[in-house]
């Protein structure tokens, strides 16, 4: 088992296609780069806390996340009803400004975050 850095050190992450897809999604809201990746690890690490402390998944033991839940805001600003988003569509494979212009490849599969 390894630690995180410090508080207040950098973190370095290699942006492949797959994240690059995730922080295009999360951006779309306006936040930042860090925002988004802040409040990723935060909510993953909210799902793991909570497998792990009701039981459901040994302590330690990397959970599967199928799902999340979601709340959403009426015109007047009002938090809407909850609703589980397991059964999304899988979202598509964004381009890098700058591969636009390469040739057309295929959308690979995305696979389950676990």
């Amino acid at each position: 088992m390894t630690t995180p850095p410090a508080v207040g050190k950098t973190i370095t992450v290699k942006v492949n296609q797959e994240l690059y897809d995730d922080l295009a999604v999360m951006l779309r809201t306006g936040m930042t780069v860090t925002d988004a990746v802040r409040r990723a690890v935060f909510h993953m690490a909210e799902a793991y806390h909570n497998a792990w402390t009701t039981g459901a998944i040994p302590d330690g033991k990397q959970p599967i996340v199928n799902a999340c839940v979601i709340s959403g805001y009426d015109d007047d600003g009002t938090p809407m009803p909850l609703r589980p988003t397991g059964d999304a569509t899988p979202r598509p494979t964004a381009v890098p400004p700058s591969a636009a212009q390469a040739a057309p490849r295929p959308t690979p599969v995305r696979r389950s975050a676990s």
